[in-house]
């Protein structure tokens, strides 16, 4: 039996560390919330629980299930209750029904299913208690029936201040839940998005001034505390009133997704910055 607690004890760590980074985004949720004209800015985010899945799903309705760690959007999952007190769990492949006895069951073979036979109960609770978040669900803004967010590109030279290189809206395929290029999402300018998302069109340029302000903000407030920081791409995005989230901060943005653009000037510029840093 002490083989097994032993075994058991260092499959944790192992799979801890596969699943988390130096940078996660744990870590840069908690620096920005330190700013507080961000906070407005910062989806309800913790780690997850049991029991802070049930808090939140009864505060905000739909959440988001995502990894701590980097992810390029694998491993999201979307939970939400249902009338009949059963839920919905939504992942990248498949929508499913469940009873709320099944729920964290479910939820735990999804995220650690190649390890369930190397772990037992407490091990699997520690496991998602520090590796993967829990966010309110943000009901995104559409442009014709489609959901989008919004990748703000943010960099800086050795010296200089922090500038806006290029920003794009990631709109996603059909009904997705996901924008991201690897779902197959398309590409837009966000001048573009903006004209033709009616939460958005009659102002456009104050959403993006406000989107280019509030990311620059959020950059300083991140340098302050990561060294050698420069380049981040943040993740955010407009609800269907309008407000504006900052969804999270990437350190290691893939930059390509610029290359769908008909206008290249944007990667250009990033890649400009990127040889000068």
């Amino acid at each position: 039996m002490e083989r097994d607690k032993k075994t058991s004890r260092g499959s944790e760590g192992i799979i801890l560390n596969m699943f988390n980074d130096r940078w996660d985004k744990w870590n840069r949720y908690q620096v920005l919330k330190q700013d507080r004209d961000l906070n407005p800015y910062l989806p309800d985010t913790d780690w997850l629980t049991r029991e802070k899945l049930q808090i939140f799903l009864r505060k905000y309705g739909p959440v988001y299930l995502k990894p701590a760690a980097s992810s390029d959007g694998r491993g999201i999952i979307v939970v939400e209750s249902r009338k009949d007190n059963g839920y919905f769990l939504i992942t990248e492949s498949k929508r499913e029904v469940l009873t709320e006895q099944a729920l964290w069951m479910r939820i735990t073979e999804e995220i650690i299913k190649d390890y369930i036979p190397f772990l037992n109960d407490k091990n699997v609770d520690n496991i998602l208690a520090r590796s993967y978040l829990i966010q309110q669900r943000i009901w995104l803004a559409k442009m014709q029936n489609r959901i989008f967010d919004i990748r703000v590109m943010v960099q800086k030279k050795k010296g200089s201040p922090w500038v806006v290189t290029g920003k794009l809206a990631k709109v996603a395929k059909g009904n997705d839940f996901l924008t991201n290029s690897r779902t197959g999402s398309e590409m837009l300018t966000v001048e573009q998005v903006c004209r033709e998302t009616p939460s958005l069109n009659e102002k456009p340029t104050i959403y993006l001034t406000r989107l280019d302000d509030v990311a620059i903000r959020a950059a300083y407030q991140l340098d302050r505390h990561y060294q050698k920081l420069r380049i981040i791409g943040f993740d955010m995005c407009f609800d269907q009133n309008g407000k504006l989230w900052i969804v999270e901060a990437n350190f290691q943005p893939n930059d390509r997704i610029f290359l769908q653009l008909k206008d290249q000037t944007a990667y250009q510029l990033i890649q400009d910055f990127k040889r000068d840093a």
